[in-house]
């Protein structure tokens, strides 16, 4: 998913948000867990600013 700066899903100049820390954490945290059907528990995130549209996206997912 493409956001632009304004949080505006592909919106004038969105690029996508792989470099995102909400991004790159959840991944981290899927590539370590792998297809592991046995894996459960909870994350708690926190965060300064609110996370954009993508962000968002991707924690929804997880």
């Amino acid at each position: 998913m493409k956001v632009n700066n304004e949080n505006v899903v592909d919106g004038g100049g969105a690029y996508y948000r792989y470099n995102d820390t909400e991004y790159k954490i959840l991944n981290e945290i899927a590539t370590r867990i792998g297809d592991n059907p046995e894996v459960s528990g909870h994350i708690k995130m926190y965060s300064d600013l609110k996370s954009c549209p993508s962000c968002q996206h991707v924690i929804k997912q997880f």
